[in-house]
């Protein structure tokens, strides 16, 4: 038995180095980098007793075979997968010490010699890679492909669209293009993570086309086919407001609505009494209050949403809603005040529910004229006639509702300006300058000079707080009175105020650096200095007795003479005038002397 049993090891053994032997011959066939040679045969671990076959296979029908013709996960022949080195064989089996032998006494599932188990058929091995058309094969040169989405849409209530479309494996993007119907081309209108965009608000009875495609942001040249081209048409009119109307305690009405998907603005109209209805305001709002209302009077309003896009989108009209305003207007309590300046400040109390008041003024007759329309709470009159009386009554008003009128009130004005304390300064140039305090309420100051009689005589009228007179006649004596008025009044004046005198002392300063020089023509050039406040100059020339004679008068500041004699000697000086005031004339200059060669 023992002798029966080496026997069939050794034969288990021979077909495995055999099967072996022709496995990688058959690789080698494949594969140019492996050889025919195998330094080691391997002996298989786990031998099993040949006693007793365990599940033993038909050579002639082996398990799972795979097909040659269509290899499943081909490798590329160019670079064959875990190839086996023929040099250096992975874990060898030692065949003179086999791992883990079975006790040939008393052998466990023994096989069989005729029948081996999984014999590999040296004609048909398991898993060949056939080299030439090999499945699936990848080409470096062209990228991989990501399946193109199949996309759906529907047009939301809002006018909005929003496509749908599968996940793709490999893909964490995608790109949503969009016809741009001028130009007939596709641009890209967004990219997204998720399996879905919804679009803008689109334009009433527009097609618009969308397609998408799968990305990869990691490799810009991993990327699906686009999708076949959805469209779609925004035919959803926005939806119809609901109009409420609320009567305000001061006879307003506010109209609120519900914000529609989709409108821009809503379109609010007010019933005529014809019964149609007029455009009364547009607004992007949500509400709106209107003017005060006719007290006691109906009023319907309606609305629609609206979108600028497409006028054919609007909505329908709303319900009509009516209001009518049940709110009087109370009576004002009015007050007046006398200012300073003999004016009136009329003032009252603020009026729930007024738009404006109206002022009135009692007529000589005992009428009431109306003087003033305000919305303030205050109004200052014009300056009041002095000691004259003046009543005034109001009343509040919104549009067509007027309250009761006020109880008149009177005034008088017992004001009078204060007289401007005036001031008079002589200048260099033998002018005056006046000038005067500001006077509370005054508009106006008159100025006064007094006449050889004695009177005063009014010179000039200014808003100003000073004046400067004309140039003043040398040495003598000139006085000056002021008071303050009202440009609103001519009759709210102060008194003249106290006289203020000055004496015009001040001469013209006498000119300086007057040159003479000799032209080739012979003639003389006289310059000099121009003089602060002169009007112009007087030219002497020295005569043969030894005076001096007055040869030009001019306003420039030099002169040239006429051509004189050879040889003779010629003397000059000047003067600075005003053309007012002679006695306002300088003192004469220093003389200049010139002589023709």
């Amino acid at each position: 038995m023992k002798k029966v049993f080496c026997l069939l090891l050794s034969f288990v053994m021979v077909l495995s180095i055999a099967s072996a032997v022709n496995l990688f011959a058959y690789a080698d066939e494949n594969d140019t980098e492996i050889t025919e040679e195998v330094t080691e045969p391997a002996e298989p671990t786990n031998p099993v007793d040949p006693e007793e076959p365990t599940n033993p296979v038909d050579p002639e029908e082996p398990t799972n075979p795979v097909d040659p013709e269509e290899p499943t996960n081909p490798v590329d022949p160019e670079e064959p997968t875990n190839p086996v080195d023929p040099e250096e064989p992975t874990d060898p089996v030692d065949p003179e010490e086999p791992t883990e032998p079975v006790d040939p006494e008393e052998p466990t599932d023994p096989v069989d010699p005729e029948e081996p188990t999984n014999p590999v058929d040296p004609e048909e091995p398991t898993d060949p890679v056939d080299p030439e058309e090999p499945t699936n094969p990848v080409d470096p040169e062209e990228p991989i492909r990501l399946d193109a989405p199949a996309v759906e849409l529907i047009v939301n209530d809002n006018g909005t669209f929003t496509m749908f479309w599968n996940e793709i494996d490999g893909a964490d993007k995608y790109e949503v293009y969009v016809l741009n119907n001028s130009t007939g081309k596709y641009q890209l209108n967004g990219t997204v993570a998720k399996t879905s965009a919804t679009t803008a608000l689109a334009p009433y009875g527009v097609k618009y086309s969308y397609k998408v495609r799968a990305i990869n942001t990691e490799n810009e040249e991993i990327a699906s086919d686009f999708s076949e081209v959805v469209t779609g048409i925004n035919n959803k009119k926005l939806a119809t407001p609901n109009l409420k109307a609320a009567e305000n305690k001061n006879g307003t009405f506010t109209l609120s609505w519900n914000a529609v998907a989709g409108a821009e603005k809503y379109e609010l109209c007010i019933r005529n009494a014809d019964g149609s209805y007029k455009l009364m305001k547009t607004t992007s709002a949500n509400s709106f209050t209107t003017a005060v209302a006719a007290y006691g009077k109906d009023y319907a309003y309606k609305m629609r949403a609206v979108t600028s896009k497409n006028v054919d989108a609007a909505s329908a009209y709303s319900a009509v809603v009516g209001a009518v305003n049940k709110v009087a207007l109370q009576t004002p309590s009015l007050k007046t005040a006398v200012n300073s300046n003999g004016t009136f400040t009329l003032s009252w109390g603020k009026i729930s529910g007024a738009e404006k008041y109206e002022l009135y003024i009692k007529q000589t007759n005992g009428s009431y004229k109306l003087m003033k329309t305000t919305n303030s709470t205050s109004f200052t009159t014009a300056v009041a006639v002095y000691g004259k009386q003046y009543s005034y009554r109001m009343r509040a008003v919104r549009g067509k509702l007027v309250s009761a009128y006020s109880a008149a009130v009177n005034q008088k004005n017992t004001i009078r300006l204060q007289s401007p304390a005036l001031k008079v300064t002589v200048n260099k140039n033998g002018t005056f300058t006046l000038s005067w305090n500001k006077v509370a309420g005054a508009d106006k100051y008159e100025l006064y000079i007094r006449q050889a009689n004695g009177s005063y005589k009014r010179m000039k009228t200014t808003s100003a707080n000073s004046f400067t007179t004309a140039v003043a006649a040398y040495g003598k004596k000139y006085y000056y009175k002021a008071k303050s008025l009202s440009g609103k009044n001519s009759r709210i004046t102060s008194a003249l105020g106290v006289a203020a005198n000055a004496v015009n002392h001040k001469k013209l300063t006498a000119p300086a650096g007057v040159k003479a020089v000799v032209n080739k023509n012979g003639t003389f050039t006289l310059s000099w200095n121009k003089v602060t406040g002169a009007d112009k100059y007087e030219l002497y020339i020295k005569q043969a007795n030894g005076s001096y004679k007055r040869m030009k008068v001019t306003t420039a500041n030099s002169f040239t003479t006429a051509v004189a004699k050879k040889g003779k000697a010629y003397s000059y000086k000047v003067r600075a005038v005003k053309n007012s005031n002679g006695s306002a004339a300088s003192a004469y200059s220093s003389v200049v002397n010139a002589k023709r060669k």
